[in-house]
């Protein structure tokens, strides 16, 4: 019953040991930045405090059996090893506190040198997160040496407890990703583990204390001796090569994961909880067989080599059938989940027997050295050590350094001859004279099969075909009728695989597009509006513009436009991607030259360290992120970031940040939103293009402090002649995008809910909408009588227009209309309506009306009568306006003024009041209601 209760209890101490890598991952992304360098390093540093607690814990063991076989007394290993979960759950508890401290001391340590800085900080992560790890290192050893009674049942036990830790980590994986993150924060998650170690640590030592004396393990008629074990180096060999191999193919599992199915923490966590579960299952299989033979061990990684020959042949086949899974579910959140569980049936289906088998040798390896020493727990200390070390290689070569020179087929064709190469160490080892002759042709089988297989195609791998959630025709004609369908005119350009992205660049007839991890983020032609005005609109607005950060090079161009500006002096880059850079040169024809611009600066490397890190103020800091539910991209939406920029900025200056209104939903842009609003008080939202926002934050309150600057910018050669890149007018056409001025977003009528570093909630919100696709929401708008008022008074073209005599104000307004016409049809709807009701036999926008009908989707609001409408909200004492109306007239009118008032052209406040004035019913108290509602709305 002991036993049972100990092993229970591994299954949850593995469970928490995930939870805790998945926090700690987030938590030193704070301090170290999100790039790959830092991921690299967090890993390495996990990997190698465990594979030192392995180690440690392996000689302690042997030590602790050595006194109690001197004493005659029973070991009191189950006692010991609840202390050591004891520990880690008292570290957990305090690691929020220990975090901060940390973070003080590197902020304190801060260096000019960006590499010394790095190694720091590197150092400190070690400090932080190395301890718990090398604690975690205990449970092998311990518990392979303190269950079992006999000999004949020692692999038995260890394989149950290899493979509920691992069981329990795979549930880990899971509830950190779906639901203890985003929902408890990192705070509350680290602690609620916390607490599951201290329970589990005090049941460990109760269960120590009431464990009866047993038998020793081991004769007690003479001392144990540390005996040399015959074929241990070998052994140890083929679990560094195992774990160097398995490892690296994680990697590219969760790379190939992301081009099939999305970047997203879901598909991260679903990769690594299907790989974690399969070795579980492997272990645990081992423990179900009576009879072992000796050469089991070899012969399993010579079936993971040829197993990992056909994955990589099926690779390929990944992008089509996570589509064709897709199209099995409805858009709905319930849906969502069930994908996912699909998915993650589908992945273990798949590596259930290859990672099985890696999940075995470790305990088939213990089986074959138990007999060479008593000291069992020491063997498998030992044993996982190397294999823990030979993981940590995997993390930095496999994940990491490899990256820079070849693709992932590469690493995985690497990864697999070193199964190979393993399965020859132990065939070396465990097989006769005929076994090692067939050993050496293997191998020589499998390398020239890795060598002979053809490269993954970059153009099929990087489709994005995670974007199709319905059934295409191609979809039921198999993948190859898919692929070429998908393929379409597209031609790849380059493409590489970096330490942490995947970049591919198409060239479809002529327009570039750039594809990072299987997702567009950006095309050269039809991107271009969004990314130019990205740089032109908060370079016009902002008072100075010396000094330029932006995050995220892309294609180039927000770059290439502000350097292009003589009022700019310095534009800093931060990219985090370095196989984007590698890639820019393809852009440099529609980037101004960006790139070799000598105003221009690039450092690789995570935005939030280079803020964190950098020296000076700067005017402008300009983000253009990828979608937020991209794994990583969450950091630059958090509060800490805006906190981090603002605190960069001139008390003069402007944050610019761009947000899609495409596969999103509104609870996603009112978390964005809110946090922004939490952080800059005055916000204004300004379209590039129909569904592209780009929300200002000012530093100062007021908003733009002079619009004579403006003009007067406005009219410079540079400025002009960015305009006419962007195929914009005027000036009035500029001032045609802002569609939410200062003033209008109020902190107090948004969400109480903030995005934040400590308690990231955007990813998996953004996530369940990129799921369900839903139609594009709504501007965000404040209906309050402050935000109507607020937003009339601040419009720019509202005050720009102020100045104008009639001549001029015809053409602006026709400026305006035109401009807003191209993109937004909503706004350019009402903004005709506000010409018709002021100037209707205007001449202009009779001509302007003839040519708009050509738009298909603005033809049938212009046919329909709406400009009529709408135009008799702009005057209270319109002649348009019914002289009695029902309640549900009255309603309908009320909806028609919310629905399509547009601050830049603001109907009459008045307009509603005399509306329900009109209201003539059955009941005049319904009437009357309605009328006090809409005044003490509009008060």
């Amino acid at each position: 019953m002991i036993r049972v209760s100990v092993l229970a209890l591994t299954l949850v101490t593995g469970f928490a040991g995930l939870v805790y890598e998945v926090v700690w991952q987030r938590y030193v992304a704070i301090l170290l930045g999100s790039d790959s360098e830092s991921t690299a390093a967090v890993l390495g540093i996990f990997l190698g405090g465990l594979a030192l607690g392995y180690a440690v814990f392996g000689i302690w063991t042997r030590r602790v059996v050595q006194r109690g076989e001197q004493r005659g007394a029973a070991l009191p290993l189950l006692s010991l090893y609840g202390g050591v979960e004891f520990l880690i759950g008292v570290y957990a508890l305090i690691f929020p506190w220990t975090f901060a401290a940390i973070q003080q001391i590197s902020l304190g340590l801060f260096t000019s040198s960006a590499g010394l800085s790095f190694f720091i900080d590197v150092l400190l992560t070690a400090l932080l997160i190395g301890p718990p790890a090398f604690l975690m290192g205990a449970t092998i050893p311990m518990l392979t040496q303190g269950l079992p009674r006999k000999l004949e049942e020692s692999t038995r036990i260890h394989a149950w407890v290899y493979g509920l830790n691992a069981g329990g980590a795979f549930a880990g994986a899971l509830a950190a990703g779906f639901y203890f993150i985003p929902q408890l924060g990192l705070v509350g998650t680290v602690r609620g583990m916390g607490c599951l170690n201290l329970a589990a640590g005090l049941i460990l030592v109760g269960l120590g204390a009431l464990s009866e004396r047993a038998p020793l393990p081991v004769s007690v008629s003479e001392p144990l001796r540390q005996r040399t074990m015959r074929g241990y180096g070998l052994f140890a060999a083929a679990a560094l090569l195992s774990g160097f191999a398995m490892m690296s193919i994680q990697v590219v599992l969760n790379r190939l994961g992301a081009l099939a199915l999305g970047a997203s923490h879901f598909t991260f966590s679903i990769v690594v909880a299907a790989f974690v579960l399969s070795i579980a299952l492997g272990s645990m299989a081992v423990s179900q067989f009576q009879r072992i033979p000796p050469i089991a061990a070899a012969v399993s990684q010579w079936i993971l080599a040829v197993l990992l020959i056909g994955m990589y042949v099926f690779a390929t086949q990944l992008n089509y059938a996570a589509h064709v899974l897709r199209t099995a579910f409805t858009y709905t959140d319930t849906a969502f989940f069930a994908f996912h569980v699909a998915v993650f049936l589908c992945m273990l289906a798949i590596l259930v027997v290859p990672v099985g088998l890696s999940g075995a040798l470790l305990p088939l390896l213990f089986h074959n050295l138990r007999r060479e020493s008593e000291e069992w727990g020491a063997v498998a200390g030992r044993l996982y050590s190397w294999n823990t070390f030979g993981s940590l290689l995997g993390a930095l070569l496999g994940g990491y350094i490899l990256l820079f020179w070849v693709d992932l087929h590469s690493v995985f064709r690497i990864a697999t001859v070193a199964v190979a190469l393993s399965a020859v160490l132990l065939s070396f080892c465990l097989a006769g004279s005929r076994g090692r002759v067939f050993a050496t042709v293997a191998f020589a089988a499998v390398f020239v099969t890795m060598v002979w297989l053809p490269p993954w195609p970059a153009q099929v791998l990087s489709m994005g075909a995670f974007k199709l959630r319905a059934e295409t025709p191609e979809t039921l004609l198999g993948h190859d009728a898919f692929v070429e369908a998908r393929k379409g005119s597209l031609f790849v350009l380059f493409h590489a695989d970096g330490p942490n992205t995947s970049t591919t660049i198409f060239d479809d007839e002529g327009s570039r597009a750039l594809y990072v991890n299987g997702k567009a983020n950006g095309n050269d032609k039809f991107d271009y509006t969004t990314m130019a005005l990205s740089a032109l609109i908060p370079a016009l607005l902002a008072e100075r513009t010396e000094r330029v950060f932006v995050v995220g090079y892309g294609l180039g161009i927000t770059v290439g436009e502000l350097a292009a500006l003589d009022s700019v002096e310095s534009v800093t880059v931060a990219e985090i991607s370095r196989s984007v850079m590698e890639g820019a040169p393809f852009f440099d024809d529609s980037n101004l030259g960006a790139r070799e611009n000598p105003k221009v600066e690039i450092l690789h490397g995570d935005a939030y360290r280079a803020l964190l890190r950098g020296e000076g103020l700067y005017d402008l800091i300009v983000s253009e992120p990828s979608h937020p539910w991209v794994l990583g991209v969450e950091m630059v939406y958090s509060q800490e970031f805006l906190e981090q920029a603002r605190a960069r900025l001139h008390p003069h200056g402007i944050y610019a940040q761009w947000i899609h209104r495409y596969e999103i939903d509104s609870k996603t842009i009112d978390l964005v939103l809110s946090t922004y609003t939490s952080v800059f008080e005055d916000v204004s939202i300004w379209y590039t293009v129909g569904r592209d926002l780009l929300v200002v934050g000012f530093n100062r309150k007021g908003g733009v402090d002079s619009l004579d600057r403006l003009i007067e910018r406005a009219s410079r050669r540079d400025v002009m002649e960015a305009f006419e890149r962007l195929n914009l007018s005027s000036i009035s056409a500029f001032l045609a995008h802002e569609i939410v001025p200062v003033g209008v977003l109020s902190r107090e009528r948004l969400p109480d809910t903030v995005h934040t570093l400590q308690h990231p909630r955007l990813s998996h919100v953004a996530a369940k909408a990129f799921f369900r696709d839903p139609p594009q929401p709504p501007i965000p708008k404040d209906h309050s009588a402050e935000a109507l008022r607020a937003g009339a008074n601040n419009s720019l073209a509202r005050r720009y227009a102020e100045n104008l005599d009639a001549t001029d104000l015809e053409a602006h307004r026709e400026a305006m209309v035109s401009e807003a016409c191209k993109y937004l049809v909503a706004e350019c709807i009402v903004l005709l309506s506000e010409w018709l009701a002021e100037n209707p036999e205007s001449p202009a926008l009779l001509r302007l009306a003839n040519e708009l009908n050509n738009d298909p989707d603005l033809t049938r609001s212009l046919s329909s009568g709406v400009p009529r409408v709408i135009s008799t909200l702009f005057d209270r004492s319109s002649d348009n306006l019914p002289e009695s109306l029902s309640v549900a007239e009255a309603r309908f009118w009320e909806k028609t003024f919310f629905t399509n008032y547009e601050y830049v052209a603001p109907f009459d406040l008045e307009v509603l009041p005399e509306i329900w004035r009109r209201c003539v019913d059955e009941d005049p108290a319904l009437c009357e209601e309605g009328l006090r509602e809409i005044e003490q709305k509009l008060k």
